[in-house]
């Protein structure tokens, strides 16, 4: 059978896409705050683009969990529960308590110094306040844990939950005046690693992740309604 009839062309990112990727970084980056009114004129005019894309991107947006339609009220950035905000903490320690499990008897010299360039780099930009830095590290380090574990069904799990992580680390880095009590978990874990200590390992994770759980529901559930 001809390959001509099996694939498509690849062509360049369709508006939609493009639509997705801006709306997407604006409620990630925290521009967009949840309950903001998200209306698809206004949007396809400041981006300079029909409607019909707008719409797409809000329904895959949907999809993923972050934006919520409602009928005859329209669509607005998904509001979170405490409870859902619970569940996704304790779904990420159960997922990265497993990869740490799973990567430290496995663990190479050059894997190992995948995270200490991590670790350095978050150190670095905690002392120079750089809270947006911080993030990106701090979720650079969580997802290379789930990825040197090998389980790639774990790691899939993990990248659903990214997003809303980063939508509630944008609220939580205002509640973290010591950056550098963030930024010295990540040398701990790092530490109980390089020690072959599973069990030192996964509870500091745990104990990280659980002050985070509490930081997280304090500066998200303050946000106006």
């Amino acid at each position: 059978m001809s390959m001509s009839h099996v694939f498509d062309k690849q062509e360049r990112p369709t508006l939609m896409v493009q639509a997705l990727k801006q709306i997407q970084t604006a409620i990630k980056d925290g521009r967009l705050k949840p309950g903001d009114r998200l209306i698809e004129t206004e949007l396809a005019n400041e981006m300079g683009i029909s409607r019909f894309p707008i719409r797409e991107a809000l329904r895959q947006l949907e999809k993923e969990g972050l934006v919520q339609s409602i009928p005859f009220k329209g669509t607005t950035v998904a509001r979170f529960s405490r409870k859902d905000i619970e569940d996704l903490y304790h779904l990420r320690g159960a997922l990265e308590g497993l990869a740490i499990k799973t990567l430290i008897p496995k663990m190479s010299g050059a894997e190992l110094k995948k995270l200490q360039t991590i670790v350095k780099a978050m150190t670095k930009a905690g002392e120079e306040r750089k809270s947006r830095k911080v993030i990106e590290e701090d979720l650079r380090f969580h997802k290379r844990l789930c990825e040197l574990s090998g389980n790639e069904k774990l790691l899939s799990v993990w990248l659903t939950l990214e997003s809303q992580s980063r939508i509630f680390l944008n609220f939580e880095k205002f509640q973290y005046t010591d950056l550098s009590n963030f930024t010295n978990w990540h040398v701990e874990i790092l530490k109980a690693i390089q020690e072959h200590s599973e069990e030192k390992a996964e509870r500091i994770l745990l104990e990280h992740l659980r002050e985070g759980l509490g930081l997280m529901c304090s500066g998200y559930m303050q946000e106006p309604e």
